[in-house]
């Protein structure tokens, strides 16, 4: 979560790094992320306009920062450090909540569960010496003629998790449930088989965040700087030239 907001002086600067909510079963995490505007370099400009005014230009910066810079500099930043091939994935994790004059604060909550490893998601595939193995084969086991496990490139690594193969008709990677040491994973026994099987997870968005606070938090600051403080400028340029305009000066 990143919150924008104005303090009740315009003069604190103040940011914290917070773990909103701990894992749910399947691994559910919130991103925490607070920061609090210094409006001391507009305060000039903020008092040539009427109060209606000022809120309006800071709630319209809050708003532009957060949709037109904070999203995509995360959004570029979190397929680089998963590897996630679809951009649509990262955008459900943003929940967005508008700054309002009421209360002059902004958040963007970025919360998501870890995701299954998928041929869609992280280019998952076999890594095949011979024929293709079929579920409930020899090959699960890594026997020579058969596929030695699964490829993909979560994290931004390549990489072949021992024991992993894939089912034709679906989509995630598994694994034999015996051979899972922990984590989250959904267990579950495909008719006709006595062995259960459980999909591997990869990386969960806010989690990747939270490992890489001081990046996350330099593009909140890039944010602000580049996008929100120049917006909540034009925004007061504006209002002064309509009240210019409405009293014909």
């Amino acid at each position: 979560m990143a919150d924008f907001f104005k303090s009740a002086s315009h003069k604190s600067v103040a940011e914290f790094m917070k773990r909103a909510d701990g894992p749910t079963r399947f691994g559910g995490v919130t991103m925490g992320v607070r920061i609090e505007l210094d409006l001391k370099p507009l305060a000039r400009a903020l008092k040539q306009v009427a109060e209606d005014a000022q809120d309006t230009a800071i709630v319209r910066g809050i708003n532009t920062g957060v949709q037109r810079d904070l999203h995509p500099s995360w959004t570029k930043r979190l397929q680089t450090l998963t590897r996630l091939r679809q951009k649509k994935r990262i955008a459900k994790a943003f929940k967005d909540q508008l700054a309002r004059k009421g209360t002059l604060r902004g958040s963007v909550i970025v919360k998501d569960r870890f995701m299954r490893i998928t041929t869609a998601y992280f280019g998952a595939k076999y890594s095949v010496r011979g024929k293709y193995g079929k579920p409930g084969g020899k090959a699960r086991h890594g026997i020579k003629w058969g596929p030695q496990g699964v490829t993909h490139q979560a994290w931004n690594r390549p990489q072949m998790p021992p024991h992993t193969f894939m089912i034709p008709g679906l989509s995630p990677v598994f694994i034999r449930a015996k051979y899972l040491t922990g984590g989250h994973h959904q267990e579950f026994t495909p008719k006709g088989k006595r062995e259960a099987i459980a999909p591997i997870f990869g990386p969960s968005l806010p989690k990747e965040l939270q490992r890489h606070s001081k990046e996350a938090v330099g593009d909140i600051r890039t944010a602000i700087s580049r996008t929100v403080m120049p917006e909540i400028n034009r925004q007061i340029e504006l209002a002064m030239r309509k009240a210019k305009a409405k009293n014909r000066l």
